[in-house]
C-alpha cells in the first residue's frame, strides 16, 4: 500500500508536466501553422490540404445518398467524424476529431510512460519519455490533421499496453481490449498489420518452459482469437467491395489514373496562366489555385478507366 502511494506521487509530476506541455505544444503548433496557412483550416482541423478530404467527403456524399465511387479510403476514420456530425456542424465536427486525437495521444503517452516505469523502475527514463513526447512536433502535426496517423498509433500503444497487462495479470478483458484496438488500428493504417509478427514472437516467449509443439498450438490458438475482432470489423467493408466490384479487396486499391489526370490538369492550367502552388507536406501532389481562376479541363485528358461524371463530382 505504501509502495503504491509512493509510486503515484513519483509519477504524478512527469504526468502533470506532460499533459500541460503537450497541450501547449499542440496549440503552439496550431497557431503557428494557422497564422501562415489560414486557408488550410476548418475549425481546429488542418483539412483543406492533401488527401485529408478523401477520408471525409466521399462518405459525406454517401450518407447524403450519392454513390461511393471508389475503394481508395476505408470508412473507419470517418466514423469518428460521423459521431460528432450528429450534433455539430462540419467545422465543429472536424474540431471534435482533433480534440479526440489530442486526448487519445495524451492517454496513450501516459500509458507508455507508465509501462517504462513498471518494467525498468526508472523515473529518469519516465522523464526522458515525458520530454520527448511532450515536445514532439511530429505528433502535434498529426494531432491537428485530419488523417488516421494520430488515432492509429494511439490505438497501437493502448493495445500493446493492454496486452502487457494481460501477460501480467492473465485477465482476459485486457486481451479482448488489446485485440479490438489492434484490429481498429490496422483498419486505420493497414501497414500496422506487420505488428502481428512481434506479437507472435511475444506469445512464443511467454511459453519458454513448454515444448515446441505446445508453443505452436498455443500461438495458433491465441493468434486466431486475437484477430477475430479485426475480421469482424473488416468483413462488411470487404463484402461490400466484392458485391460492388466482383473482386476481393481486403483494404483498398489505388487507381493510378487519378494521379495521371491530376498532373495533366495542372500542366493544362499552368500553360493557360493559372497560378498553382505546390504544398510539399508529403509525397502526394497537392495543388491550390491561389487566384481562384477556373478552367475547363478537356475530356481528352481522361484515361480510359476514368469516368468523367465521377471526376466532375
Amino acid at each position: 500500500m505504501l509502495y503504491e502511494m509512493q509510486k503515484k506521487r513519483t509519477l504524478f509530476f512527469p504526468y502533470l508536466f506532460f499533459v500541460i506541455f503537450k497541450i501547449i505544444t499542440v496549440f503552439f503548433y496550431f497557431f503557428l501553422d494557422y497564422s501562415h496557412n489560414l486557408e488550410l483550416f476548418e475549425g481546429l482541423a488542418k483539412y483543406n490540404i492533401g488527401d485529408a478530404h478523401t477520408y471525409i467527403e466521399p462518405y459525406i456524399n454517401f450518407t447524403n445518398g450519392d454513390d461511393l465511387d471508389n475503394v481508395y479510403r476505408m470508412p473507419y476514420y470517418f466514423i469518428f467524424y460521423a459521431i460528432f456530425s450528429l450534433f455539430l456542424n462540419k467545422s465543429l465536427s472536424l474540431s471534435g476529431v482533433v480534440i479526440l486525437q489530442l486526448i487519445l495521444d495524451i492517454f496513450s503517452s501516459i500509458l507508455l510512460m507508465n509501462f517504462a516505469y513498471k518494467e525498468y523502475k526508472s523515473i529518469k527514463l519516465t522523464w526522458v519519455l515525458c520530454l520527448l513526447l511532450a515536445f514532439s512536433l511530429h505528433t502535434s502535426h498529426y494531432i491537428i490533421s485530419i488523417s488516421p496517423e494520430s488515432l492509429s498509433y494511439s490505438f497501437i500503444i493502448i493495445s500493446f499496453y493492454c496486452l502487457y497487462m494481460f501477460m501480467k495479470n492473465k485477465n482476459n478483458y485486457y486481451f479482448i481490449f488489446s485485440s479490438f484496438l489492434f484490429g481498429y488500428a490496422v483498419l486505420l493504417k493497414p501497414t500496422y498489420i506487420l505488428f502481428i509478427l512481434p506479437l507472435i514472437f511475444t506469445f512464443y516467449l511467454l511459453l519458454k518452459n513448454y515444448n515446441f509443439l505446445f508453443k505452436i498450438k498455443h500461438i495458433i490458438k491465441k493468434g486466431i482469437l486475437y484477430i477475430i475482432p479485426f475480421l469482424i470489423m473488416i468483413a462488411p467493408w470487404t463484402f461490400r467491395n466484392y458485391k460492388t466490384y466482383g473482386v476481393f479487396i481486403l483494404f483498398y486499391k489505388y487507381e493510378a489514373c487519378c494521379f495521371d489526370l491530376t498532373l495533366k490538369a495542372v500542366d493544362f492550367i499552368k500553360i493557360r496562366g493559372g497560378d498553382i502552388i505546390w504544398h510539399n507536406y508529403s509525397a502526394g501532389n497537392y495543388f491550390f489555385n491561389q487566384d481562384n481562376k477556373t478552367f475547363k479541363i478537356p475530356e481528352f485528358f481522361l484515361c480510359k478507366s476514368c469516368d468523367l461524371e465521377k471526376v466532375k463530382k
